[in-house]
């Protein structure tokens, strides 16, 4: 109780208009307002400090993160438990997934059927009852195999799905 009278006359003391008392800890209002001040000044330096140092932190991370495997992955996988894998290394001028996908098919035998910039069929498995999708790390993706780029440490996963 006694803290809530001390309160009370804390804040009344500020309103316009009453007469200025003095309390245990400031003189005159003066005195607290420049308290308050000082503050709330080092509450702001104290925030500035805490960012700076993160900020520093963050950009010693990135000049220290571990380089991208220079190989890329590509599997696919035919919805019925058959899957293949491809890894090569990412060349220095990125390739698309379809010129990836062509060299595939050519060192792998694997037969691809492209329509409107998407896969159709692979090794005869059609679209008819399903459909293949491509996830790029870990994300569906529906851009052309045109837009598609192949980098270093990208995993491509072309998966049919019923």
């Amino acid at each position: 109780m006694h803290s809530f009278a001390y309160l009370l006359n804390l804040i009344t003391t500020f309103m316009p208009g009453r007469k200025k008392k003095k309390h245990y800890f400031f003189e005159d209002c003066n005195d607290a307002w420049l308290i308050l001040i000082g503050a709330f000044l080092i509450v702001i330096g104290l925030i500035s400090f805490a960012q700076k140092n993160l900020a520093d932190e963050l950009s010693l991370a990135e000049t220290t993160a571990i380089p991208k495997d220079p190989r890329a992955w590509i599997e696919i996988d035919f919805g019925n438990g058959k899957k293949r894998e491809f890894e090569g290394d990412a060349v220095a001028s990125p390739q698309t997934l379809f010129q990836s996908l062509s060299t595939i098919s050519k060192d792998a035998k694997l037969s691809f059927t492209f329509r409107k910039n998407a896969i159709y069929e692979i090794n005869g498995q059609r679209t008819s009852t399903g459909k293949w999708v491509i996830y790029k790390n870990g994300i569906l993706t529906d851009l052309p195999l045109q837009e598609l780029m192949v980098n270093r440490g990208d995993h491509y996963l072309i998966k049919y799905e019923h």
